[in-house]
């Protein structure tokens, strides 16, 4: 397992130095990022929902190069990501299932690399997202969010006699979100706190 663990980090620091070495030698190059002087809710929605595709898989015109390129420009660089995740797994005992906590407290390079790998793993990968609450501060800088999100696909597992498989996970992540406007003007994620339940189970 470390042996896989080692080689995913080691692709991961190769795209993030292709992605660097690429914006350097390439400063001339016109930015493809939107610039807004001011948030509103549409900004903020639509930032959400196009986060929310890229991170769950749904943008299939990203590959692993696109999505580093983007979250790169859009996670400012002192983020930090809060993540609880309670897996529900099923067993033959009368509450038919175990509760297994995981907590993972992410940076910026962390969460990107937990973005690729999850893209990766998942398979038929399927997400929607709701919006609860946007509050955009009075200087129109800063914003925060309240929102839900709604997913399931296959997960890769191995059972019992070692043999690879692929197991119905369903999840619901509620989540608090925190934005804000670079000194360029480019929307940019700063952080999120966000507690998720995850079931696995013989349908769905």
């Amino acid at each position: 397992m470390k042996i896989f663990e080692a080689m995913a980090f080691t692709t991961f620091n190769i795209m993030v130095a292709i992605v660097l070495s690429s914006t350097f030698f390439n400063k001339a190059e016109k930015s493809t990022d939107v610039t807004i002087t001011a948030l509103n809710e549409t900004h903020i929605t639509k930032f959400i929902e196009h986060m929310t595709d890229m991170t769950s898989g749904k943008g299939k015109s990203f590959d692993a190069y696109g999505i580093t390129t983007y979250l790169m420009a859009h996670i400012a660089d002192d983020s930090a990501f809060a993540s609880t995740i309670s897996y529900n797994i099923p067993n033959d005992s009368d509450d038919n299932s175990d509760v297994q906590e995981e907590v993972m407290d992410m940076d910026k390079m962390a969460f990107i690399q937990h973005v690729l790998e999850s893209n990766k793993s998942m398979q038929d990968h399927e997400s929607a997202v709701s919006i609860d609450f946007i509050e955009i501060a009075a200087d129109k800088r800063t914003a925060s969010a309240i929102i839900t999100t709604h997913e399931r696909g296959m997960m890769p597992t191995v059972t019992e006699f070692g043999e690879d498989t692929l197991i119905p996970v369903t999840g619901t992540s509620f989540c608090e979100q925190k934005f804000s406007l670079s000194d360029k003007h480019v929307l940019q994620i700063t952080g999120a706190s966000c507690a998720t339940d995850m079931d696995f189970s013989t349908e769905y």
